[in-house]
Formats: C-alpha cells, structure tokens, sequence
C-alpha cells in the first residue's frame, strides 16, 4: 500500500505538471485509498497524498475545496517531525493564496516556505520557491522586495549551475577511474600490451562474432630468442627493455583494431580481424623486419 500510494501521488504529480488536474485529482484519490489501507496507519502517508488532492483542486479553480485541505493540513502538528512535507505545504498555502489574490498573506507563505528549504538545503524545492516569489513581488508592484527576491533567486541558479559542474566533474572523475581500474586490470604492466586474460577473452569473443559474420581470425604467436642468455649476461632490468622495445616495434606494425597481448615472459601473441592466411603471413614477415631492425 506504501508503494501503490506513492505510484498514484507520483501520478498525480505528473499530471498536474502536464495541467491536467482532473486526472490529477482523480489519482491522487486513489493514492489515499491505498494510503488509508496501510497496516499500521501511517499518517504522514496520507498527508504527502492530500498535498496533491490540494494541488489539483487549486489547479481546478475549486478553492472551496481545496482550502478545507490546506488550512487543516498547514497546521498539522505532525509537520514538526516532516521537515519536508512542512515546507510543501507553506508552498502549497501561498499558492492558494495567490489564487484567491491574497498576495501579502501569500508572500508571507512563499517566505516561510523558503525558510525552511534553506534550513535542509532543498534547493530543487527552493528553486520553485523563490520563482514564486518574484512573480508575486512583480503581481504586488514591490519593486524593491522584488528586486531582493530577484537577486537571491539569481544567486541560487549560480550556485545550482556550479553545483551541476561540480556533480559533471566527479562524474568524469569517477569515469576516469574505473577506465584507469579496468586499463590496469587488462595491462600487462612491462610492455603497456593487453595482459592473457584479457588477450583470451577478447579472442573469444572475437571468434564467437567471426562464426555470425563469416570473418577470418588469424593469431601470430611469437617468443624472442636467446632472451635468457642476455638476462644472464646483462640484467633482467637489460631483458625487460628488450621486451618493451619489441612490443613496441610489434605494435606499430598491426592495425588499431588488432589485438596484441603478453602471454608469458618472452611470449606474445597477436590476433587479426578479417586477414587472409597470405596477409597474415606478409604481416608477420613485416613484424620480423621491424624486430631485426631495433638498435640496441
């Protein structure tokens, strides 16, 4: 019944968004229905919903019937722990207010409302709060509370526009370190190649997408010769430049969209898309020559 009546003030609050508070109101009866049903009774449940049977029938010019709701609701003791629900239904009571022309009454509910959205820092709500309010000073013709609310309304919109940039940022930040996460996991740490694992799964995949497409997957594996020896005569810190430098001189050679991986110390693996054998076997000869060719 929670979540039923919570869908039908969601509802309602749409509609109402949309001018249509009949249908509005409509769900929004239906919401404290499943409200009411609640086991136990849960006050606060219903009240969120009379907030937008209140809405709708402001919106529908029934102000009769509205005010029965808003001047029961805007006194509810039970608002002192409902910090939020207070602050919508001051909302709602200058918004009444104004439909039935009683600007300073409603600039005085407009404020209070703003009052307590500053003190939880709602500023979506608050937002909404302070629009009001400058349309009420321009309906009242007071130019100078009008051009105090004006400045704090401006001040907010700067400070949700810098909050906006700021939520952009440590989105990109957190983007950026999953990305880095997932790099490292995949890189093998010596030579900046894809790792096995990563080399493996990408091959999988890759053969699973050349059966539907009817592709040709070729894989070159290559190892480097007497690698040992020159550990043992110069360091492995001397072996492990070798290996960069190699894999470097591989890389260069294949195309973007080809994988090259480390499989072991002296062991790598390259896999190509859509490659005859005869290309396969130019490419490697290609590969061959460039490793020849490294000075060290």
């Amino acid at each position: 019944y929670n979540i039923v009546s919570n869908a039908y003030s969601n509802y309602s609050s749409i509609l109402a968004i949309e001018n249509d508070f009949e249908n509005a109101l409509s769900m929004a009866e239906k919401g404290l229905e499943a409200a009411k049903l609640h086991d136990p009774r849960t006050p606060i449940l219903e009240f969120r919903v009379k907030l937008n049977i209140a809405n709708a029938l402001i919106g529908m010019n029934d102000l009769e019937a509205a005010e029965q709701f808003v001047i029961e609701m805007v006194d509810d003791p039970l608002l002192d722990s409902f910090i939020r629900e207070k602050t919508q239904v001051h909302d709602l009571y200058g918004r009444f207010l104004m439909k039935k022309k009683i600007y300073p009454e409603a600039l005085q509910a407009y404020d209070k409302a703003k009052e307590l959205a500053e003190s939880y820092n709602d500023r979506n709500l608050l937002k909404g709060i302070l629009e009001k309010r400058c349309e009420l000073c321009e309906v009242m013709g007071d130019v100078q509370r009008g051009y105090k609310a004006q400045k704090v309304y401006i001040d907010l919109l700067s400070d949700l526009h810098q909050h906006e940039v700021t939520m952009t940022a440590v989105k990109l930040g957190v983007k950026h370190r999953i990305s880095t996460i997932e790099r490292r996991a995949n890189t093998d740490f010596l030579t900046g190649l894809y790792n096995r694992s990563y080399t493996e799964t990408t091959t999988d995949k890759w053969l699973a997408e050349a059966v539907t497409k009817g592709e040709s997957i070729v894989c070159i594996a290559l190892d480097l010769d007497n690698l040992k020896s020159l550990n043992d005569t110069y360091g492995h810190i001397f072996g492990d430049q070798i290996i960069k430098k190699i894999g470097q001189a591989c890389v260069s050679q294949i195309r973007s969209g080809d994988l090259m991986g480390r499989f072991g110390g002296d062991e790598f693996a390259i896999i190509l898309r859509d490659l005859s054998i005869e290309e396969a076997q130019h490419k490697a000869e290609n590969l061959l020559e460039a490793v020849r060719s490294i000075k060290i």
